[in-house]
């Protein structure tokens, strides 16, 4: 489908960070791999879209009312980021929130680690 920019991989590690602390440059890489094999053409192409306009002054400047890229924001400010796309009136906001927070969450709790000795994060539950 295409190579990931080290941009949209930072971007989705900040993602990944903002929903699930810990590991977030190694479920960015997770993401990727898991959208090349397994997501439509379509759907990846969309994911870069969607990462693209998450740094973009002016998409959020437009729908945010904050011209700053989503790795600029502090950790609260990603926060708010995100979860104001859950209430969003824009239905193609509400999804990707969803999406995202199913995805990241998901592979932050299923990864059995870059040694695959075992998730620490299953101890916590």
């Amino acid at each position: 489908m295409g190579a990931w920019t080290e941009r949209e991989l930072a971007t989705l590690a900040e993602v990944a960070e903002t929903f699930v602390r810990g590991d977030a440059r190694r479920r960015a890489r997770l993401t990727t791999e898991a959208l090349e094999r397994a997501a439509d053409p379509e759907q990846v192409r969309q994911f870069h879209r969607l990462l693209g306009l998450m740094e973009s002054r002016f998409a959020n400047l437009i729908l945010g009312r904050r011209p700053t890229p989503f790795t600029s924001m502090s950790p609260a400010a990603r926060e708010r980021y995100l979860l104001s796309w859950s209430t969003s009136p824009f239905a193609s906001r509400r999804t990707a929130f969803g999406t995202l927070r199913k995805l990241m969450t998901f592979l932050a709790y299923a990864d059995p680690g870059a040694d695959a000795s075992g998730n620490p994060r299953h101890a916590v539950i």
